[in-house]
């Protein structure tokens, strides 16, 4: 995991999935990201198995976001 400030507050995290084995997978965890607030944009990396999320810390913590994917094994 890796995170990082960018500008007024949203900061920016990348997190390892686990369990993706088809691109499926992803549409459920674009779904997901789409439904929580605080959360601006995220980027799913199928090959790389990351996710890239950028997000609004008073709204939604670390903890919120990587419990709505699989993790890494």
């Amino acid at each position: 995991m890796s995170n990082h400030k960018t500008e007024k507050g949203i900061e920016t995290v990348t997190l390892q999935i686990g369990g993706m084995n088809c691109s499926c997978e992803g549409s459920l965890i674009e779904k997901k990201m789409g439904s929580l607030v605080g959360v601006k944009s995220y980027d799913i990396n199928a090959v790389s198995k990351q996710v890239r999320i950028s997000y609004d810390p008073s709204y939604v913590t670390i903890q919120t976001l990587s419990g709505q994917y699989p993790r890494q094994e």
